[in-house]
């Protein structure tokens, strides 16, 4: 590589038949021209150059969303993808499935991050949340699961009730819409 005989360091191995293995490949110093030359016993020899590109797969950074959001909350996570050569693609998905427009937004802030908001919550929303990254080299993804708790909400209220006497009220928290 750039005229120097190989191997130069112990990521590169030149085996007898002449097969060159780069181990752990590195961007920054393993791409570029590489060329094989071959001689025989005459001394006759022939050359092959090859390009080589190094692609850089995304990495996402990990992520979660907050504790015990309530319902009627703002929840808010971003996706972060630390690694990864550029155009990059980044996208959620709900439970293996495209977000809707009425489940939640999201919002890239640059190349590499891509938020996603829930104005207003619900147990509607409860799922696993995945950011996927792609780029020429590889796709990755990760999840989190997101649980949203219900509100209290009165399971039975006594109708009839005159004046002066004592009204009950008895809540329990619901899983579901309602």
């Amino acid at each position: 590589m750039n005229g120097q005989i190989l191997p130069t360091s112990r990521r590169q191995e030149v085996s007898p038949n002449g097969t060159l293995i780069l181990h752990r490949v590195d961007s920054a110093t393993d791409r570029g021209a590489y060329t094989c030359t071959a001689k025989n016993k005459q001394g006759r020899s022939d050359s092959q150059t090859v390009h080589i590109e190094v692609k850089v797969p995304p990495k996402i950074d990990p992520f979660s969303f907050p504790d015990n959001p309530q319902e009627g909350s703002r929840v808010h996570v971003t996706c972060v993808v630390s690694e990864g050569d550029s155009p990059l693609k980044i996208t959620w998905l709900k439970d293996g499935k495209p977000l809707k427009l009425k489940e939640a937004t999201t919002h890239q802030f640059g190349d590499f991050d891509l938020a996603l908001r829930i104005q207003r919550a619900s147990t509607a929303h409860n799922g696993n949340y995945t950011c996927v990254a792609s780029n020429e080299a590889a796709k990755t993804s990760r999840t989190a699961s997101l649980k949203v708790h219900g509100k209290g909400k009165p399971s039975k209220v006594q109708e009839k009730c005159g004046v002066g006497f004592p009204v009950a009220m008895h809540f329990k928290e619901t899983e579901g819409p309602g």
